[in-house]
């Protein structure tokens, strides 16, 4: 910690992480949870889609849903959406 306080640049990150530490330390049981974390991905496979997850997502994508809603929808990053899209050539009917 002491390292971390001497080099930081931003007090307040440093005093947050103490705080968590010492809730750690202290087998805090307020139920409030100490590192915020974001939901797994049930559609997660050793680190990458299913073939067909991949395949879903371009034929969700030409239907019109967005590349945002199928990141969150499949619990993957915006731009693991778009490098998918983009390998499949999956490209949006231009409305008019």
């Amino acid at each position: 910690m002491e390292l971390l306080r001497r080099y930081s640049n931003s007090h307040g990150l440093v005093t947050s992480l103490v705080r968590v530490l010492q809730r750690i330390e202290a087998a805090d049981q307020s139920g409030v949870p100490a590192v915020a974390s974001a939901p797994p991905s049930l559609r997660w496979r050793s680190g990458k889609l299913a073939a067909g997850d991949r395949a879903h997502i371009a034929e969700q994508y030409m239907a019109g849903k967005t590349a945002a809603a199928l990141a969150e929808s499949y619990g993957i990053s915006l731009k693991s959406v778009r490098r998918i899209l983009r390998e499949r050539g999956a490209r949006k009917q231009a409305s008019g």
